[in-house]
């Protein structure tokens, strides 16, 4: 049986992000803030989200934004992500986090194949290459898309469904690439520099990637200890 009124959205969504940004405008303790809500949040998320903050760096001690913080209340992704997005750019990898992170804003652009569903198909998972890694397979295909723009619509839309990718979900995800670059460049003052564009080729035969394994450690290190390994 549904429920006769959808729970709030300020009770079933993280509070980093919000918190972050009644910082930003000097709106007092977050805590107090959030009181005043119609459905007020609980008392442990304001202070587990506070701690988060704390912990990645956007918080110091006295719940007042960093530097970090600052950026990272002004960039339109979790703060976690946020984080990797200005280690990436600080690092020269930039462009990298930049693809993954607009391509997780949105729906996977992995259309099923043949009924299934539950799990991508092998010709989906072989964009990840010897990496088997679901970041690395959102890359190429965001690498591969925009490569096929440039040859015209006609190209485009043929990669697309010979790989069976969503052209929408993709575009959506260029376009929110480009926004992200252009708020780290004029928040953070980030050179274009920083976002090179690396070109990825994880069927290599087990050469070894610099840039990717960079890119790939900020991932963690940035979501640590919220990751997993397929063994």
């Amino acid at each position: 049986m549904m429920d006769e009124h959808p729970t709030p959205e300020i009770l079933r969504t993280p509070l980093t992000e919000l918190i972050l940004f009644t910082k930003l405008l000097c709106l007092g303790p977050a805590s107090q803030l959030l009181e005043k809500a119609v459905q007020p949040p609980p008392p442990d998320a304001v202070a587990q989200a506070e701690s988060l903050l704390q912990r990645i760096g956007a918080l110091n001690r006295k719940l007042d934004l960093t530097p970090l913080g600052r950026i990272l209340a002004r960039l339109p992704v979790d703060p976690m992500m946020g984080k990797a997005l200005v280690l990436a750019a600080a690092l020269g990898v930039g462009d990298l986090m930049c693809t993954l992170a607009a391509a997780s804003s949105f729906n996977s652009p992995f259309v099923p194949m043949n009924g299934v569903c539950s799990r991508l198909a092998p010709q989906h998972r072989s964009f990840s290459g010897r990496y088997r890694s679901d970041q690395v397979g959102l890359l190429v295909v965001n690498q591969q898309y925009t490569e096929q723009v440039c040859y015209g619509q006609s190209e485009t839309e043929y990669f697309c469904q010979r790989n069976s990718l969503s052209s929408t979900v993709l575009a959506m995800s260029q376009k929110a690439k480009e926004q992200l670059r252009g708020v780290l460049m004029a928040s953070a003052q980030f050179p274009p520099e920083c976002f090179r564009q690396h070109i990825l080729d994880p069927w290599g035969t087990g050469e070894a990637d610099p840039e990717l394994d960079l890119f790939l450690s900020i991932l963690v290190y940035s979501y640590y200890p919220n990751i997993c390994r397929q063994m």
